[in-house]
């Protein structure tokens, strides 16, 4: 079993991309990842994570946004096969006014894989002029492959822009067609499709660092 804890606190105009990218590690074994942030006055925060589960992975966030103006973007991407999985556990709080936030996970499983998306967005009484969104989009690849969802919010001030949501499809058997009228393999259509699904998550990766380069070739080739 592996564990990771990550704790920051932000400080006044500070800037932070956090990027985490796992794969080929922990396949195996149990993985937890632990995630705390608390955001001060017009700071930003960014995170990026890709990877491949294992036989269980966590991973559990709780971002606090403490000061006015400040914003925070959480983004992730998995590419489960086999037995794998990959849970994500989110708390979200607006505790000040003018704050801005953004969810987006993404799964591809195939196989027997399974993940599960808990997202919650939590809205104080003093966090007027929030802006807070939250989506969870799932590719199911396998009639055995599972993802739970449950994007919530919890808003407890009037004057608010939020929303949640979540999908859970199959490959479009249309753009499969076309794509092979095209002269593609049936089988290079549909890493197309599903690279084309991931693409958003992935292209947040800097293309200026090593780290995107591997990323990118490894779902390519994965997929």
């Amino acid at each position: 079993m592996s564990t990771l804890t990550t704790e920051l606190a932000i400080d006044e105009d500070s800037h932070v991309r956090y990027m985490q990218a796992p794969l080929d590690v922990f396949k195996q074994g149990w993985y937890f990842d632990a995630f705390r942030v608390d955001l001060k006055r017009n700071s930003t925060l960014k995170t990026i994570m890709a990877s491949e589960g294992s036989a269980s992975m966590r991973h559990d966030y709780h971002v606090a946004l403490m000061g006015e103006n400040a914003e925070a973007s959480l983004n992730g991407v998995w590419m489960l096969s086999g037995s794998h999985e990959a849970h994500a556990n989110i708390l979200m709080e607006h505790q000040a006014p003018h704050c801005r936030s953004m969810q987006l996970f993404k799964s591809v499983l195939s196989d027997n894989s399974h993940s599960s998306f808990e997202g919650k967005i939590y809205v104080h009484s003093p966090a007027q002029k929030t802006e807070a969104f939250q989506l969870n989009n799932n590719l199911l690849l396998s009639d055995k492959a599972r993802a739970d969802s449950k994007p919530n919010l919890e808003i407890f001030a009037d004057d608010v822009k939020a929303s949640h949501g979540a999908t859970v499809g199959q490959l479009d058997e249309e753009q499969l067609f076309y794509l092979k009228t095209r002269g593609f393999s049936e089988e290079a259509a549909k890493n197309i499709l599903v690279y084309g699904f991931c693409k958003e998550v992935l292209d947040l990766f800097p293309e200026q660092l090593s780290i995107a380069q591997h990323v990118r070739t490894h779902a390519k080739n994965t997929l």
